[in-house]
């Protein structure tokens, strides 16, 4: 009896006590995207279920209907599904095409341009200030983001750093010359203002380029 609580009190005694094996652990990304295809497969399943059960009560009363098994119901949902995705598609490249520059691709979908984007509309904004500045100091753009008359907070992204947009100074009016781009802060791309006006999301090489003169941006 001596044994045991004296390696009990050996064991509460120790500073630390180290054992196992290594966990292996997936990212956040990962994690995301192993639990959005688990769920689809999830539905997959029961949906294959819920058809077995509808297409077997309905062979119930139609006896030319062969019985169907899991198997056959699972494929025949698999099929059904994948009929629905081109239907889809040829749906979206209807609309793209009835209605051709108003929808734009915002990661893994389109939306209309006019719908509302925040930071579309800041820097809008931003663009506003610069033209209404140009109008009154006879077409020429300040030469930095700092000029005066210009509204300190119109220079300033929506991003919680309170970053400003990227200005660059000497450019002429009416050119298809970079004029302003949102900053570092943002990843993907940025939308950029040019000295002609548009406003257009770029990479961040293609606006480098375009600073450079190296490719017509």
């Amino acid at each position: 009896m001596r044994r045991p609580f004296a390696v009990v009190i050996i064991l509460c005694a120790a500073p630390a006590l180290h054992a196992g094996m290594p966990v292996v652990r997936l990212d956040e990304l990962a994690e995301a995207r192993f639990q959005t295809i688990s769920f689809f497969l999830v539905v997959l399943l029961i949906c294959a279920t819920i058809v077995r059960w509808l297409w077997n009560s309905l062979a119930q009363d139609l006896p030319k209907l062969p019985r169907l098994n899991y198997r056959r119901a699972l494929a025949m949902t698999a099929l059904w599904g994948l009929a629905a995705m081109v239907v889809l598609t040829m749906i979206s490249g209807a609309r793209e095409l009835m209605t051709p520059g108003a929808w734009e691709r915002r990661g893994a979908t389109h939306a209309l341009i006019d719908s509302v984007d925040p930071r579309r509309q800041r820097i809008e904004a931003w663009r506003d200030a610069l033209w209404a500045w140009s109008d009154a100091h006879g077409g020429a753009f300040p030469p930095h983001e700092l000029a005066a008359e210009l509204p300190p907070e119109a220079s300033r992204t929506l991003h919680a750093s309170g970053a400003g947009f990227v200005y660059v100074g000497g450019r002429a009016r009416d050119s298809d010359a970079i004029l302003s781009y949102e900053p570092g802060v943002y990843a993907g791309k940025r939308w950029t203002i040019f000295a002609d006006g548009r406003i257009e999301q770029l990479p961040i090489a293609q606006i480098h380029d375009g600073r450079a003169g190296k490719v017509a941006p």
